[in-house]
């Protein structure tokens, strides 16, 4: 009898924290459902003033320089302006809409970050995980480097970085000829952004996950976030006769879907994707549908620099939490952020290059008239 009684004790204490987790995310998920109800009523109730909003912001964009993209902006669940701007395609005169398809540009970062604590969740990988883990034969130096400091840009991983005559077709080989320059700081101690690291995340990803990155993005991070317009450049079941040309200095690089798949491609850019995609995306990462809460609170909590995994959470011209990032490819300009105290999210995506500081001049403008005093 002892003996059965010893047997359970262990499995009492099992079920008692595991119960205590469901007890809490259930709780969660009662509060965003209320939350979300408010945001009904409250939409409701700022209606006139939100449409006055979306009538400002669609005379100041108007009033602008000419550009060439997408905006959207939400406000109380509801999108308050939705508007394409310039062409998707000149030479076809195909206007730029709400659901054109975008090279997100460094903004891949976070999906590729999502990935990775997802795995995590699931059991098959430690952000405090060293690469030695993952490869053999690695460069002393490179041997100690986790996985948290890839996601964080505290690897010491430098911000340059070259293929030479690699086989980018080799994800092993571009990982380790990534890991021989020498590192730029010691790990864990300063700040430096790098590509490489994500270009390593993703894969590990690879290495972690049966059927690879990026199938697991597609049905671990995009399925059920329901984003339906969301791929990876190159992906047959993108909308080609949707997609934004790329355009710089007047000349077409090809379009957003068009760029081929490669390992020093994957991870730190290559995520395409439509604004509409953007919000859904947003909602997703309100509950649990993705990526649990304390998966959530480790992607949003910033290391050095502001700079969490994959985001940089900042400060709103309110002062309230601002969780961004932006990106650029070849033709393409990417701005992103949600104000989850404000119940806004604005993102800006360009398809023209010619000015490579544009999204950061538009997304000012529209940040500044959302939180006019």
């Amino acid at each position: 009898m002892l003996c059965l009684l010893l047997a359970v004790v262990p499995v009492l204490a099992r079920d008692k924290p595991e119960k205590a987790r469901e007890k809490a995310q259930k709780e969660r998920a009662e509060a965003l459902k209320d939350a979300r109800k408010k945001r009904t009523k409250r939409a409701k109730a700022n209606k006139k003033t939100n449409a006055a909003l979306g009538e400002k912001l669609a005379e100041l964009l108007k009033a602008r320089e000419a550009f060439s993209g997408t905006v959207l902006v939400v406000k109380d669940g509801v999108k308050i302006i939705e508007q394409g701007y310039g062409m998707a395609d000149r030479e076809a005169k195909r206007e730029n809409a709400g659901d054109t398809l975008y090279d997100m540009g460094s903004f891949s970062k976070q999906f590729t970050a999502a990935a990775v604590l997802k795995l995590e969740t699931e059991g098959k990988l430690s952000t405090d995980d060293k690469l030695s883990k993952f490869w053999d034969d690695l460069p002393e130096d490179k041997r100690e480097l986790t996985v948290h400091q890839l996601l964080t840009h505290t690897s010491g991983l430098s911000r340059r970085y070259e293929f030479g005559d690699v086989d980018r077709l080799d994800r092993d080989a571009v990982v380790h000829h990534l890991l021989k320059p020498a590192l730029a700081h010691e790990p864990g101690t300063a700040f430096e952004y790098s590509n490489a690291g994500y270009f390593i995340l993703a894969a590990i990803v690879d290495k972690q996950s049966p059927k690879g990155f990026d199938e697991y993005l597609r049905e671990h991070i995009f399925k059920p976030a329901e984003l339906g317009d969301t791929g990876l450049t190159g992906d047959d079941g993108l909308d080609r006769k949707r997609a934004a040309g790329r355009y710089s200095d007047g000349e077409k690089r090809g379009t957003s879907v068009e760029y081929g798949w490669h390992w020093g491609f994957r991870g730190a850019t290559g995520v395409i994707s439509t604004a509409g995609d953007l919000w859904k995306w947003t909602l997703a990462l309100e509950g649990e549908d993705v990526l649990s809460f304390e998966a959530k609170e480790k992607l949003w909590k910033p290391e050095k620099e502001n700079y969490a995994c994959g985001w940089e959470i900042l400060e709103s011209p309110a002062g309230t939490k601002k969780i961004h990032h932006s990106g650029a490819a070849y033709g393409a300009l990417a701005w992103y952020a949600w104000y989850p105290e404000d119940d806004v999210m604005i993102a800006v995506l360009l398809n023209d290059t010619t000015d490579p500081q544009l999204h950061f001049k538009i997304s000012k403008e529209i940040e500044s008239a959302v939180f006019a005093p």
